[in-house]
């Protein structure tokens, strides 16, 4: 097939249906759900499957260099900060909370990345207007 889309989260069954009717897709896609029915711990299989370590430390990280200002220049701060988030859809499953480890710190760096983005937007526009001339 040319495209195949997996995801522990069943949840978005729906979301997945609207995508591929929107793109034209729906009447020639298959759509399958399974459930767990029985063996080891969840969490186990998806420490199994995905480096959850690593992508915890890649979280600590991100929330170790934007809990602050990384640079006076506010256009800088943000486009470093958007940066730095946007590899995350790569490196993230979204696993369901129950498969995550206790305290992920996925979540509290979406927020992190949310509230920075959100403080300082405003400043980082004002100043492309006044490098680029665009009033």
């Amino acid at each position: 097939a040319p495209g195949i889309w997996l995801s522990p989260d069943a949840s978005l069954q729906g979301e997945a249906e609207r995508i591929l009717a929107e793109a034209g897709l729906r009447d020639d896609a298959q759509i399958f759900l399974a459930s767990h029915a029985g063996g080891g711990e969840l969490g186990t299989l998806a420490r199994q499957a995905w480096d959850l370590d690593r992508i915890e430390a890649q979280y600590e990280q991100f929330i170790a260099d934007f809990g602050v200002a990384v640079s006076t220049d506010p256009l800088a701060r943000v486009i470093a900060l958007v940066h730095a988030w946007r590899r995350f859809p790569w490196l993230d499953p979204v696993l369901p909370a129950a498969l995550l480890p206790p305290g992920w710190s996925g979540t509290r760096a979406a927020a992190l990345f949310s509230a920075q983005h959100t403080r300082w937007s405003a400043a980082a526009v004002t100043e492309w207007r006044r490098i680029s001339g665009v009033s």
